[in-house]
């Protein structure tokens, strides 16, 4: 007896509703780029994993082709579930409206069952019976916001879990309180685990935590590039959170890391001043009164030390005025010619760079030093990735060290600062720790921070020694190798004339790339 088309279609919507990998191969006229959808077994693994159970979470390394899997799964559950409701999420807005969403799109467009549904710009909905079937997103930073969702059969889709708020997540799970039977009420959180442990997706995608865990590593994957993996591994290394989550889609072993392994300090001890077009750059951590040291640092051919002045002092100072450190600031640049004075702003560091700037203005402090006044606290220039001022400078002193552009200090030349005990130098340099905060910025831990389990082996005073190093590897790298180099100037006069020159030369001049901006 012949099958009639409706008859085939029931029939095909039957076996789809077991097989989503089924569905996958057989309901697309073609994958988003034109060719024939075509599995992987990550992905074969995922939709079936999403069949199975009702509790899913898909941890990941970076480009497994786990959204498109969630895209799947979306258009899947429409397709073989009525009444139904997808209510689609993503750790950020971002990611909810510019990758899972366009992706689900992209594979509406070649759907067989297209023409029955409505796609608009935040959902999909049925034609016959809008309010009963259909996708819907949701995105908030109010629980009250995201709460009621309810159907005879819901999916719960969460793209790049580990961005949302652990209270956001508890009310979009409390729409699963119907009692409709299994396979009626389903959750799926994707994401390539945080840099962090905290959150509720680290608790849910653990082997013992109840849910399925399907876990895919980026070694594994044929759409993962060896190149990506190579450049992961050496920028970070492979013991590095960052290679553990973003190749590896493990939760990384420990939260927090050395910011300078001792590996890189001991190279830079080696490599010696280097003759380069750069000025001398001076540093300055300010401080007064109690244990903390007033540290004059310099920059000059691609190597660091404490300055030693030419009265024999050397460049710390304890318990000293303000006044004072006014006038060594003087001293240093006038010493080494230095192009740029950089200051610690913040606190008592605010009096000495207005001090020296009406002192600048008066003649009496040298025209052509730039005074760059920096507050630790302050939000950072690449705020997307470092959570502060000083985080992002500390980062690019580790990298400086790390790719050997800079040079340190020996040990006879650190012995010869003669700082005082429990100011010791290397310690202060090694024993910083780094973190991830909610939004996987980098965060450096410095010193001890009373009730932080975490910073219990960092030194409880200021790093004095190590900030004179790290405020002012920035302004030094960031020199144009080309400038030419001036002799001193002969008088007064010629060093204003300069410092208008260099003026007029930096409002003409396009604004440089930054050498330290993230590739790719």
């Amino acid at each position: 007896m012949p099958v009639t088309p409706q008859e085939a279609v029931a029939r095909c919507l039957t076996r789809w509703h077991g097989d989503p990998v089924a569905f996958a191969l057989e309901s697309f006229e073609e994958d988003p780029v034109g060719k024939p959808v075509v599995l992987d077994p990550a992905q074969r693994r995922i939709l079936q994993a999403v069949h199975d159970h009702d509790r899913v979470a898909v941890r990941t390394g970076r480009g497994v082709g786990k959204t498109a899997a969630a895209a799947i799964i979306a258009l899947w559950w429409l397709s073989t579930r009525y009444p139904a409701r997808v209510v689609c999420s993503a750790g950020t807005w971002n990611h909810l409206t510019q990758k899972l969403l366009p992706e689900i799109r992209t594979w509406f467009r070649s759907w067989l069952a297209k023409g029955a549904w409505d796609p608009q710009q935040t959902g999909i909905y049925s034609l016959e019976d809008p309010d009963g079937w259909r996708l819907v997103t949701e995105s908030s930073d109010k629980p009250e916001n995201v709460e009621g969702h309810h159907s005879p059969n819901l999916l719960l889709l969460i793209d790049e879990a580990k961005g949302m708020p652990d209270e956001i997540f508890a009310a979009l799970l409390a729409s699963m309180t119907s009692d409709y039977g299994p396979g009626t009420q389903k959750v799926c959180a994707l994401s390539t685990p945080p840099l962090s442990k905290a959150g509720w997706f680290s608790d849910v995608s653990t082997k013992d935590s109840g849910w399925k865990l399907v876990h895919v590593s980026g070694l594994d994957s044929e759409r993962v590039s060896q190149a990506y993996i190579e450049e992961i591994r050496d920028k970070w290394g492979e013991e590095s959170p960052q290679y553990q989550a973003y190749v590896l889609g493990q939760i990384p072993d420990a939260a927090s890391e050395t910011v300078v392994q001792s590996r890189w300090f001991d190279a830079a001890q080696v490599l010696g001043a280097k003759k380069d077009k750069k000025g001398a750059v001076i540093t300055c951590d300010v401080a007064r009164a109690g244990e903390d040291l007033c540290t004059f640092g310099v920059i000059e051919e691609a190597k660091f030390n404490i300055v030693c002045f030419e009265d024999g002092r050397p460049g710390w100072l304890a318990q000293s005025d303000l006044m004072t450190v006014v006038v060594r600031c003087g001293l240093a640049v006038k010493q080494h010619q230095a192009r740029a004075l950089v200051l610690d702003d913040g606190g008592l560091g605010g009096g000495v760079t207005d001090r020296l700037r009406q002192m600048q203005a008066e003649g009496a402090f040298p025209a052509w030093c730039s005074i760059l006044p920096v507050n630790f606290g302050a939000k950072a220039r690449r705020a997307d990735r470092f959570h502060s001022r000083k985080d992002e400078l500390w980062w690019t002193t580790r990298e400086s060290l790390r790719e050997g552009v800079l040079a340190l200090p020996t040990d006879d030349e650190i012995r010869a600062w003669q700082a005082p005990r429990g100011s010791d130098f290397k310690s202060q340099l090694l024993s910083p720790l780094y973190e991830f905060d909610s939004l996987e910025r980098v965060v450096v831990l410095d010193k001890r921070v009373s009730g932080r389990e975490k910073t219990k082996s960092l030194p409880t005073k200021s790093p004095d020694l190590a900030h004179a190093l790290v405020l002012g590897v920035e302004a030094y790298l960031r020199q144009s190798d080309e400038q030419e180099e001036l002799p001193p100037p002969k008088d007064q006069q010629e060093a204003l004339w300069r410092q208008l020159q260099h003026t007029v030369n930096q409002v003409k001049r396009p604004p440089k790339t930054d050498p330290f901006r993230r590739r790719g």
